[in-house]
């Protein structure tokens, strides 16, 4: 543990230490500011306003003999109650993103994201966590949602609100790659994943994820007829010039997380101030064990 932990830091400084400096916590605070002078009394405010409306509701439909079978059942009915009361204390839209097994999430007046626990056993709550910790921490914090405000047991968050990232065509633009520019959008993609997914088993010394890696980049690589002299080994070193490439692996590798889920359209974004951004971005183990309480393995 004590090696893996020195080799941690030495990647880091190594892949790091040349990028561009960014005040990552002084824009925060900005930002926070920005909005605490926006919205009504404090922004903090609206998360709690939510969360509380959503338990009120559920109470509700528990006090006229609704089972817990029944009250999953009544998701729209539940939203739509929050929806319509936030608009009556606040005078600000506020839009239902979706509702999975784990979380509640909503946007309000289209500048910030309030996710909220809808679990019986906390699940949704670690997902907050892991969302507040991956939005304050400044090396990798401009990766993620700037995070504002949260409860003290993380039942809801306050979230920066990201523009989705919806074709591979917008995705690529981020990570240039000379070699490989003629690829297809979606082929390009699955390169630059299996290219993330090859250094990071490469850090861990896992020589079986990185032979999967390996055989992952063959596809892609078939496109280029063209020009046969140009294997995985050129692409990677290209993208290794680019700093967001190694911060994503660096974060890819701390926070476990899995690069075919998080790496692609719809759970990438970019930010109010145009950098990119992973926006699902939960640790693997956390999503493992709330599949597991719904009797799913994986």
């Amino acid at each position: 543990m004590k090696l893996l932990l020195e080799n941690w830091r030495k990647f880091i400084k190594e892949e790091l230490d040349d990028t561009e400096e960014y005040d990552y916590e002084t824009e925060l605070q900005k930002q926070g500011q920005e909005l605490e002078t926006k919205y009504f009394g404090n922004e903090k405010d609206i998360g709690k306003v939510v969360y509380d409306l959503y338990e009120k509701a559920i109470k509700n439909l528990t006090l006229q003999g609704s089972s817990a079978k029944d009250i999953s059942s009544y998701q729209d009915y539940i939203t739509d109650s929050v929806v319509q009361e936030v608009k009556r204390l606040t005078g600000k839209d506020i839009v239902p993103m979706g509702a999975g097994s784990f979380r509640s999430t909503f946007t309000y007046d289209n500048q910030l994201v309030v996710k909220i626990d809808i679990t019986v056993d906390g699940v949704g709550k670690k997902m907050n966590q892991e969302d507040k910790e991956m939005g304050l921490r400044s090396d990798f914090g401009e990766l993620f949602p700037r995070c504002y405000s949260w409860a003290n047991d993380y039942s809801w968050i306050v979230l920066e609100k990201v523009q989705e990232i919806t074709d591979y065509k917008t995705l690529i633009s981020f990570f240039p790659n000379k070699y490989v520019s003629q690829i297809i959008s979606y082929e390009y993609g699955n390169l630059l994943r299996y290219c993330i997914q090859y250094k990071v088993a490469n850090f861990e010394r896992n020589e079986e994820d990185a032979k999967l890696a390996i055989d992952g980049m063959e596809q892609p690589l078939h496109y280029l007829k063209k020009q046969p002299d140009i294997d995985y080994k050129k692409v990677l070193e290209e993208f290794n010039k680019l700093s967001l490439f190694n911060k994503v692996c660096a974060a890819v590798f701390a926070f476990k997380m899995h690069v075919g889920d998080s790496i692609k359209p719809f759970n990438t974004g970019i930010g109010s101030d145009g950098r990119f951004v992973i926006l699902d971005s939960s640790v693997k183990d956390t999503i493992r064990k709330g599949l597991k309480a719904f009797g799913h393995y994986i």
